[in-house]
């Protein structure tokens, strides 16, 4: 599918043309502390978008920008990640602009993902895998009734040094 959508929001498949016109608003670092990603964002926006359009190509991975109907422009970007054929099972990210965090895209986004998900693509499993410290994204998937399946600590350690620890999540289709 090319689009989905519900009154306020679209899910738009994104084109590589898409990520660059509107690198603008990739720009805020802050936008990108808790993303697994966020080093080769820093090193060069265009190598990610590379890095994202391979595994498209490879279909490993599906990319939609989150448009709001309401003011007329992108308001973040929403991911299935490592879709298993097999094992019928991908995991979800999500992006949100720092102005428009906070205000329920991210979780109308995830839902409506999660249903294209199990529905069109029949994915039996979803993953989220978020920062210990990225509260809002915790409050988010947990409003969408997600299962807490433990955390990884000390998971990831980015060049910075700081040290990621993951709480994984899941929603299973039901």
């Amino acid at each position: 599918m090319d689009k989905l959508e519900t009154i306020s929001i679209a899910l738009i498949k994104t084109t590589i043309n898409d990520l660059i016109t509107n690198k603008k608003h990739f720009s805020n670092s802050n936008i990108w502390a808790f993303m697994l990603e966020r080093e080769i964002v820093n090193e060069s926006f265009e190598k990610w978008v590379h890095y994202i359009f391979r595994l498209i190509e490879d279909n490993v991975d599906k990319l939609y920008t989150i448009y709001s109907k309401e003011i007329k422009d992108i308001i973040g970007l929403i991911r299935l990640h490592n879709i298993s054929k097999n094992s019928c099972k991908a995991e979800v990210i999500t992006l949100i602009f720092e102005h428009m965090q906070r205000k329920g895209y991210g979780v109308e986004a995830k839902k409506i993902l999660i249903e294209h998900a199990f529905k069109d693509l029949n994915l039996n499993r979803l993953e989220f895998y978020i920062d210990q410290n990225n509260t809002n994204s915790i409050k988010s998937i947990m409003k969408l009734g997600a299962t807490y399946e433990g955390t990884l600590k000390n998971h990831i350690q980015f060049n910075d040094g700081y040290i990621r620890s993951s709480r994984i999540y899941s929603i299973l289709k039901s």
